[in-house]
């Protein structure tokens, strides 16, 4: 969905480094730019509730499960974060199953006292649903709900918190807006000749396998309205 070209971006722009990320595959040869602790955290917090990330339920919380959730992982929640953060000011981490979790990883941020802030990546939802299809064999009309659980379940949480939304599909056309629109959001100085550069080492117009899928005719039937996506 673009969010490991945006992950892969923040770390370039805020210089920060580590050597727990998850490996490139075949589908991703730059890179998913998770966080294995994170990941692996995730993948915990979904088994304790019965579910794996491309379910169509368990999307809403209840407020007994995530005080369950917080009295089972929060401490581990909090010690990956502190260890991250140890000698660094700032640092950023990338998992779409976090989407499922943010009121978890909120409440765990808050109790730390750690300010949060949110990139939400829109990328066109036919698109995501092709390239779900492609790597998990998953129909048109399942990828397109469970992509808009997946939006509906971000924008519900994060709306109203210090949040940037960044347009996959301007940025692969070329604009350098999304990329300054970013660094500003990080509090980074950087001119349009820095900008450009980087640009251009990472932003790879090739890996946009889907564009193809950007029309909006001839979509398949789901149980929402596309305009709400």
């Amino acid at each position: 969905s673009g969010t490991s070209l945006v992950s892969h971006l923040v770390h370039r722009l805020l210089s920060i480094e580590s050597d727990s990320l998850l490996e490139s595959g075949k589908d991703n040869p730059q890179g998913f730019r998770e966080d294995t602790e994170v990941l692996q955290l995730n993948i915990n917090l979904l088994r304790s509730l019965g579910v794996e990330w491309n379910s169509l339920s368990q999307f809403d919380i209840s407020a007994s499960d995530l005080d369950n959730l917080l009295g089972e992982f929060g401490n581990e929640a909090s010690a990956i974060l502190k260890r991250k953060l140890h000698g660094a000011v700032t640092w950023s981490f990338k998992d779409p199953r976090t989407t499922r979790f943010l009121a978890f990883w909120k409440k765990v941020l808050e109790i730390d006292n750690i300010q949060g802030k949110y990139i939400f990546c829109n990328r066109n939802p036919l698109a995501v649903a092709h390239s779900l299809k492609d790597r998990n064999g998953f129909s048109l009309e399942y990828g397109l709900i469970l992509y808009g659980l997946y939006v509906e379940t971000a924008i519900t949480e994060i709306l109203d918190d210090d949040l940037l939304v960044i347009d996959y599909e301007t940025m692969m056309g070329g604009s350098l807006e999304p990329l300054s629109e970013l660094a500003t959001f990080l509090g980074v100085s950087a001119n349009s000749d820095e900008l450009h550069k980087l640009s251009e080492s990472i932003v790879d117009v090739s890996l946009d396998h889907h564009k193809r899928h950007r029309r909006t005719n001839n979509l398949p039937k789901v149980p929402f309205s596309w305009a709400a996506l």
